[in-house]
């Protein structure tokens, strides 16, 4: 109707609409130069709706005008908080994974060329309005997606960046809390040092607390978000596991642990599945394998003490616990044992609560074996058992005593018949997972030992387990990943053990095949695998050949490596091994992992064992070197005493960067105390300076009141005066008392002697006389004495009387001014007892320091010397010792410069 009217009235032309960019153009316009505040507002709000829909046109024209208002108009929150959420929009990509094109992340690149916009939201941060907040949290974490590193950078650089940002987690409000735990989820991404920092800001207690507050494992993405933080804050990062335990933390995790695992409760939520594998998890971290070994024995003790590993135990053979989180916490429980005399005995003595009930070990290796289990789960069980197993003699004799003949009754079940029952069965990986455990046992004398194991086999009668595993081993049809796990097996089993090499050798056919395997050509990954392990096996055999097999002696098995295989083709056939991407992998981390495309190779204990051998066999391989048989041990030693000074010297590096660290902090603490006592300084001279204005005070209001007591205090100096002139004489007739008291002693000895010569010589007749007037003498003296005491009771009494009437009365002083000095004296008391505390601190610390700078110059003179023993030794050091080393030695020649 409307465009029919224009028509008749002759308006037939249409009007063309703004477009887009007209219309931000226009909006723009009206927030830099509009004089009203809504009006302001009101174009900053069509620029906010028009964000989304026109993010280029709306990013480049007002990027620098919301800068300009959150730097100008912080007072206005309204414009402030539509400042805020338009730069959210533009900064939102537009998938997790886009690339430098992304409009958010040009925009996020255009805002960061400039350090202090970062320092504008950190700002904005201390605005309690809601929407400010929470804008400025999603804002922040929209360019930490964007650009991590830069932002981390630049919050590193502003004060007090990372404390305004901790404060978000102490919000009241829900909605703004979670938002700043998904920024620090990004915020600690991939850098140690804001993580040490987060965690000094005491993140860790905050995120546990919020943990209890959401319901513990019954929470919901919350806690998860608080455990992947804790996950991230703890990966690689021996300071914040340190603190952590070191703050009790790990035990404030049992509440996340205590779980109904009752048979009614079976059902487990998707959320509380998550949040108990992360648990798991972030436990793992603190006992890890490759983690500094105080460390972890000293959480493994933890984990003891607080209950959390005999939590995983009920966990672990409890009913209707999810297969995700089984598999976890066997490999937790895996971790807690390891070389833990004291845990490992724990699950020794365990017994589940099957009927009849069995050992905890017996139970990984019957899971272990069961092929209707996932494969994840079987190699849990497998990785538990050798940690079981790791570095506890006791415990590999105890399960080779299975094996070995017996005239004891022996149990149902044994662990020497589960072994033998998956490696003679029919499922691979059962093969491969029998052969590893198994291989775990061998361990010095136990190698030999196990030579002793017989087998009745129906075709071929009594046979050794060697030789049933080497006949297994070169069947034609045998799977690659059984073959894989007894080559494993045989190479450990012979490796440094001279008998059992020439057992081997005698073994029909053996020979032969391992030759043919190692001349062939291999393309595929797993034929390569082992065609490398046979030419190990080859040289093993060679290596640790003591003479006692003459069918193949060493001169002849080296005639087969050197001119039918090819000593390059040998030597190659070995670095394919070492050089394969899952021998790496299974080198760095103990727990036992399949490959990418779910095939399993090898072990992480059969990595060290080949390592040790290949150099022992390329040795072996050269005939002007001297007889391996005696120089095998040796060099064996050798190596292994290199290895755990390598060992040592990692740990030693690891323990001066944690030193570096809590040396950083004793600096703070110590600047600090510095402050505390400046301060507590300037306090006790204040209150110096105040109280002696008081005592001048007291001395002029004693001064006015002396001269009214002038005839007072004349009168008491009389007084003063005759008391001393009696105490004098008092004094005089003492002394007098004392002379006739040594008088009357010595007269009284005369007496004595002489009746003691009348009696030997019989004249008491004779010397009558003399006796009487001794006795004369002694009753003056007595006499005497009397009337002195007399006379000294008198001038007692007269003295105490001349006191009690000459007490003097002098004017009181000010009750208000003693009482104030009173208190002044109180505080100075306390401010002097604070100032010597604050020294005795000061001493400490300092004295701390003192021990820190000298603990590292003993460790960088034991690095120096282990690093001469390397040299020694002929064992190349690694590119980043020697630039470390170079580090250091520059560190030094600057401090000697200084």
């Amino acid at each position: 109707m409307t465009s029919l009217l224009r028509g008749l009235i002759g308006g037939g032309g249409q009007t063309s609409e703004p477009t887009g960019v007209e219309t931000v153009e226009k909006l723009c316009d009206r927030v830099t130069t509009a004089s009203l505040p809504d009006d302001r507002r009101g174009a900053l709000r069509g620029l906010k709706a028009m964000a989304r829909n026109f993010k280029l046109e709306v990013g480049t024209r007002s990027l620098e005008i919301l800068i300009d208002i959150i730097k100008q108009d912080r007072s206005d929150q309204e414009l402030l908080e539509y400042a805020l959420e338009t730069l959210q929009i533009l900064f939102e990509a537009s998938s997790r994974e886009s690339g430098p094109d992304d409009l958010g992340v040009q925009f996020s690149e255009i805002f960061l060329k400039s350090a202090d916009n970062i320092n504008l939201l950190l700002a904005c941060l201390e605005e309690f309005e809601f929407k400010i907040r929470m804008a400025t949290v999603r804002s922040l974490t929209c360019l930490l997606e964007n650009k991590c590193e830069t932002v981390q950078t630049m919050i590193l650089e502003s004060p007090m960046g990372i404390s305004r940002l901790m404060d978000i987690l102490a919000d009241s409000r829900e909605i703004i809390r979670n938002d700043g735990l998904l920024l620090l989820m990004h915020l600690t991404k991939d850098n140690a040092q804001i993580q040490k920092i987060v965690a000094f800001e005491n993140a860790f207690d905050r995120l546990i607390s919020i943990i209890d507050n959401e319901g513990n494992s019954d929470g919901g993405i919350v806690v998860k978000d608080c455990l992947m933080i804790m996950h991230t804050m703890l990966h690689g990062n021996n300071s914040n596991q340190a603190l952590f335990r070191e703050a009790s933390l790990l035990q404030r995790l049992v509440s996340i642990l205590d779980l109904d695992l009752s048979e009614q409760n079976t059902a487990w939520k998707t959320e509380k599945v998550d949040n108990v594998v992360l648990t798991l998890k972030v436990i793992r971290l603190l006992v890890h394998p490759n983690n500094p070994q105080q460390n972890t024995l000293a959480c493994q003790k933890v984990m003891q003490q607080s209950g959390i590993l005999s939590r995983l135990f009920k966990m672990t053979f409890s009913m209707g616990i999810p297969t995700e989180v089984l598999e976890e916490c066997i490999n937790t429980v895996a971790e807690g044992i390891r070389g833990n005399v004291d845990n490992q005995a724990k699950f020794d003595q365990l017994k589940t609560p099957s009927e009849p009930p069995r050992s905890a070990s017996l139970a990984m290796l019957l899971s272990m074996l069961s092929d209707k289990q996932p494969q994840g789960l079987r190699l849990a069980a497998v990785y538990c058992f050798q940690c079981y197993l790791h570095k506890n003699p006791e415990l590999q004799a105890k399960v080779i005593e299975t094996l070995l003949p017996s005239t004891e009754e022996v149990p149902d079940i044994t662990a020497g018949q589960i072994l033998c029952t998956g490696l003679f069965g029919n499922d691979p990986m059962g093969h491969w997972c029998s052969a590893v455990a198994l291989a775990k046992c061998l361990n010095g004398d136990l190698q030999k030992e196990l030579l002793r194991v017989q087998l009745s086999m129906k075709d071929q009668g009594q046979v050794t387990l060697l030789q049933q595993i080497s006949t297994i081993m070169i069947r034609p049809q045998l799977d690659l990943v059984s073959r894989l796990g007894l080559l494993i097996l045989v190479i450990t089993w012979l490796q440094n053990c001279h008998l059992a090499v020439s057992q081997f050798l005698s073994i029909q056919d053996i020979i032969p095949y391992l030759t043919g395997q190692t001349e062939s050509e291999k393309h595929n990954e797993g034929d390569t695998i082992i065609r490398g392990l046979c030419a190990s096996l080859l040289g093993v055999c060679l290596a640790y050949h003591d003479g006692s097999n003459t069918q193949y002696t060493k001169d002849t098995l080296r005639q087969i490596l050197v001119h039918r295989i090819g000593e390059d083709s040998f030597k190659d056939a070995l670095t394919a091994v070492a050089t394969n991407e899952n021998f790496s992998r299974a080198s760095r981390n103990p727990q036992v992992q399949p490959s990418k495309s779910g095939q399993l190779f090898f072990d992480h204990s059969f990595t060290q064992v080949f390592t040790q051998v290949k150099d022992v066999i390329l040795k072996a391989m050269d005939p002007s070197q001297p007889d391996t048989v005696q120089t095998t041990p040796a060099k064996s030693a050798s190596s292994t005493a290199i290895e755990e000074h390598h060992s040592i010297v990692t740990s030693y590096k690891e323990l001066i960067r944690d030193q570096d660290s809590e040396l950083t902090v004793m600096k703070g603490k110590y600047q600090k105390l510095e402050q505390e006592m400046k301060e507590k300084d300037t306090q006790l001279y204040q209150m110096m300076s105040e109280m002696q204005i008081l005592r001048d005070q007291l001395k002029l209001s004693l001064g006015k009141t002396s001269q009214e007591d002038t005839d007072g205090r004349s009168v008491v100096v009389e007084l003063q005066k005759t008391v001393q002139e009696l105490h004098a004489q008092l004094e005089d007739q003492r002394k007098r008392m004392q002379t006739k008291d040594l008088e009357f002693a010595k007269v009284q000895e005369e007496l004595i002697l002489t009746k003691t010569d009348l009696k030997q010589n019989g004249s008491v007749d004779r010397n009558e006389d003399l006796i009487l007037s001794l006795k004369a003498q002694v009753s003056e003296l007595q006499d005497e004495k009397e009337a002195l005491l007399t006379e000294k009771a008198e001038l007692d009494h007269m003295l105490m009387q001349m006191q009690n009437n000459s007490k003097p009365t002098p004017a009181e002083p000010d009750l208000n001014s003693q009482i104030k000095i009173s208190q002044l004296e109180t505080e100075l008391n306390k401010v002097t007892e604070a100032f010597k505390e604050m020294r005795s601190k000061t001493g400490i610390v300092e004295k701390e320091q003192e021990d820190l700078l000298v603990l590292l110059a003993d460790n960088d003179a034991r690095v120096k010397r282990y690093k001469a023993l390397l040299v020694e030794n002929n064992i190349p050091i690694p590119e980043s010792e020697d630039e470390e080393s170079g580090d250091e030695d520059e560190d030094e020649d600057d401090e000697d410069s200084l």
